[in-house]
């Protein structure tokens, strides 16, 4: 199955799927930042992807950690597949954000990351600093989002090396 630009895949009635998306009209940012939103609930991820679309971003959408996974091995070494942040729901079906997030930096080390969650452990919260993870707690404001992800890009921009190693899943 194909989707068209600016459809998600996964509302398509296929789950394991997932594309770039686009809403029409927006602008696309002519320096490359990518955002990989992972979120079980299709409205969220709707809005996080307009959203962040109209901000410059380029979309990528997936309904689960599993399937963030696939398409970044699919994407492999493309130019696409160049990540400048992963936005993904804590807890969801399978896989959890908070493991995604380590298996993608396996291969992509010191990605930014941002978890949303309605609940979050004291002693998750100390891990997630520990490892340079960033948190946002639901319900959220979109500029609380907007600003986070500014923050955790921008500092992240200052910290990473010149090149980061493509990805490419075996």
């Amino acid at each position: 199955m194909s989707a068209a630009v600016g459809q998600d895949v996964g509302d398509l009635g296929n789950p394991s799927l997932t594309t770039m998306r686009r809403d029409e009209g927006a602008a696309i940012g002519s320096d490359g930042r990518i955002a990989l939103v992972v979120e079980d609930e299709a409205a969220i991820r709707q809005v996080l992807s307009r959203v962040l679309t109209r901000a410059g971003w380029r979309v990528l959408l997936a309904d689960s950690a599993e399937a963030a996974w696939a398409l970044l091995t699919a994407l492999g070494s493309a130019a696409d597949s160049q990540l400048s942040v992963v936005i993904s729901d804590m807890v969801m079906p399978g896989m959890d954000g908070y493991a995604l997030v380590r298996v993608v930096r396996r291969i992509r080390p010191g990605l930014p990351a941002i978890l949303v969650s309605g609940y979050l452990d004291p002693l998750l919260a100390r891990d997630l600093a520990a490892e340079n993870i960033a948190f946002l707690a639901k319900p959220y404001r979109v500029a609380a989002m907007r600003d986070l992800l500014s923050r955790v890009t921008t500092s992240a921009a200052r910290t990473m090396p010149e090149t980061t190693p493509d990805i490419a899943v075996r």
